[in-house]
């Protein structure tokens, strides 16, 4: 799968490098966080962009069919563990809100996640 490691390497070095932050500056009282999110419905996701996500949504969801995993010895789709799951795609003001409430001051007691 074509830009997967990129992918993965990105989204787990982010990860990295909030929990690190979060060591290093929590003895200044300074919190840090990150948001990674999934698959977000806007229109970059309806879209082709540079080739990145081919036809969009549907592209998307192309690459995710042929993804499968060995769960209790039983091979699954990405689209069947999703259906399992109730995964469902966000939306921008899922992303607003929550990050709102990771930037507030009600948060103050999470850092490195």
């Amino acid at each position: 799968m074509a830009m997967m490691g990129a992918y993965c390497s990105t989204k787990f070095g982010i990860r990295g490098l909030t929990q690190v932050a979060a060591q290093e500056f929590g003895k200044y009282g300074i919190t840090v966080n990150a948001y990674t999110p999934g698959v977000i419905d806007t229109e970059l996701m309806r879209t082709s962009s540079v080739g990145v996500l081919p036809d969009g949504v549907e592209g998307v969801l192309a690459l995710v069919r042929t993804i499968s995993f060995n769960v209790n010895g039983t091979t699954l789709s990405a689209l069947q563990i999703k259906e399992r799951t109730a995964v469902v795609m966000g939306e921008p003001a899922d992303i607003a809100s929550f990050v709102g409430y990771i930037a507030s001051p009600e948060y103050h007691f999470v850092t490195g996640g």
